[in-house]
C-alpha cells in the first residue's frame, strides 16, 4: 500500500514540473465576408440626385415640416438590402437636433426609403406595418 500511494506522490510530482508546450503562433483568420465597398462617385450622384427629388417633393409628414422650417435634411445610404428577387438601397432620412447650448447631438429620423437598385424606382418604408409603398409623386 505504501508503494502505491508514494509512486503515485512521484508521478503527481514529475507531472506537474513538465513545461507547458508553447503552442505554434496562429495568424489572424481572414474574414469570410467581402466589406462593403464605397459606392462609385457617378452611382453616388445619381443616388444623392434621386434622394434630393425625394425630399423636395415629398408627402411625408415630417419631412414637410422640416422643409417648411428650413430644417437641413440629411440622408445616410445605410446599407444594400437584397431580397430574392431584387436589391434595394435603404435610405435613413432626417436631421441632427440638439438640446440647449448645443449639447446632447443625436440623429431625428424623418423617414426611410428604399431605392431599387436596377430601376432606381422609389419605395416609402412604413415602420410600423414593416412595408414598402411605391412612392407616388
Amino acid at each position: 500500500m505504501r508503494h502505491i500511494i508514494f509512486s503515485s506522490a512521484l508521478l503527481l510530482l514529475f507531472s506537474c514540473q513538465q513545461t507547458a508546450k508553447k503552442m505554434p503562433e496562429t495568424k489572424t483568420p481572414t474574414p469570410s465576408v467581402i466589406p462593403p465597398q464605397p459606392l462609385a462617385d457617378t452611382r453616388k450622384k445619381e443616388l444623392d440626385s434621386l434622394i434630393l427629388n425625394y425630399i423636395n417633393n415629398s408627402h411625408n409628414e415630417l419631412i414637410m415640416a422640416a422643409r417648411k422650417d428650413t430644417v437641413p435634411e440629411e440622408w445616410l445610404i445605410d446599407n444594400l438590402d437584397a431580397q430574392d428577387t431584387t436589391a434595394y438601397f435603404m435610405v435613413h432620412i432626417g436631421h441632427d437636433v440638439f438640446d440647449l447650448g448645443n449639447t446632447n447631438p443625436r440623429f431625428a429620423t424623418d423617414g426611410w426609403i428604399y431605392i431599387q437598385k436596377l430601376t432606381k424606382k422609389i419605395y416609402e418604408y412604413d415602420v410600423a406595418k414593416d412595408t414598402l409603398t411605391a412612392w407616388k409623386r
